[in-house]
């Protein structure tokens, strides 16, 4: 909002200052399209010059307005590949396992990231999401070895 105002806001005064005064694009270049690249760059410039001292303060109301938040983990919303209106076509009903099975590597890679500070400094969120992704984790491995005895990949699980 706050680069709207001042874009919008710095626009309108050139603007102004142009109709105003239209020998000030003669200045700029000989051919139009010269003076728009050239209008363009000068406004960018002057734009970032009439801005830089005020970037402190606005920085500190910013901040106020909008303090960070720590970094809390999030769960996953857990997703499968594996689709049962497949059944008809195991070539791709394989495919959907193998990639069930390499979202589930990755979800044990980020656990494995994710427990390493824990030994430093214990927290309990962090934990907690953990033993999460676990169950999710056990889940889907559960989901893949019933999958050939429940017929998804079909003939040619066997």
């Amino acid at each position: 909002m706050a680069n709207l105002i001042l874009r919008g806001g710095g626009a309108a005064l050139v603007l102004l200052g142009i109709v105003a005064m239209p020998d000030l694009l003669t200045g700029l270049g000989t051919t139009p399209d010269r003076q728009a690249i050239n209008l363009h760059l000068a406004f960018s410039v002057g734009l970032a010059l009439v801005a830089f001292p005020f970037v402190g303060p606005i920085m500190a109301v910013a901040s106020y307005l909008m303090p960070e938040r720590p970094d809390q983990p999030r769960g996953l919303k857990v997703t499968s590949a594996l689709d049962p209106a497949l059944l008809d076509r195991p070539g791709r009903a394989i495919d959907c396992a193998a990639r069930e099975l390499l979202a589930m590597g990755q979800k044990i890679e980020q656990m494995l990231i994710t427990v390493e500070p824990i030994y430093d400094q214990w927290n309990t969120a962090t934990a907690s999401l953990i033993a999460d992704q676990d169950k999710a984790v056990k889940q889907t491995h559960l989901e893949i070895k019933l999958c050939p005895s429940s017929g998804f990949l079909g003939p040619m699980a066997a």
